[in-house]
């Protein structure tokens, strides 16, 4: 588990995210924030470059399809509350459940690229490490880089 620099910049952009989104709260406005739109579009455009920093390697594997799936659907709460934050009254929630989500795929991707959440299949358990474990037959064993099951000797 190794922080590396891109880890660092995508939680410093996500930061940039979240804090206008509280101050925007508590006071009702920030600077360059002045409603629930412009805090969409500051939000999507910051959200944009953070998952740009990350790049793929924190949307690999089981995990990274539930970033995807949860950056799909940030990207989808941002851009309706874009286009319709000020005219319906369901602007603010938009915006919460926008922010909210950004935060949730960071956190998956950032987790999934230093490699704290892993995804993966199994991998055989060689002869001599069977053997030492008391195992006669072939084991099965989680594996790392392959959703592929095999047997030993396969």
């Amino acid at each position: 588990m190794q922080i590396r620099l891109h880890d660092g910049i995508a939680t410093l952009l996500v930061a940039a995210v979240v804090v206008p989104y509280v101050g925007y709260l508590v006071n009702g406005s920030m600077p360059f924030v002045e409603d629930v739109t412009g805090m969409a579009a500051v939000g999507l455009v910051i959200a944009l470059v953070a998952v740009s920093v990350i790049g793929p390697d924190g949307f690999r594997g089981t995990w990274g399809r539930v970033a995807t799936v949860t950056g799909v659907a940030a990207a989808l709460l941002g851009v309706s509350a874009v286009f319709v934050g000020e005219t319906w009254a369901i602007g603010d929630t938009l915006l919460a459940s926008f922010v909210g989500s950004t935060v949730v795929t960071w956190l998956i991707a950032v987790l999934i690229d230093i490699r704290v959440l892993r995804s993966g299949g199994v991998r055989p358990l060689d002869d001599d490490r069977a053997v030492r474990r008391g195992l006669s037959s072939p084991v099965l064993v989680p594996q790392r880089h392959r959703g592929v099951r095999r047997r030993l000797g396969d």
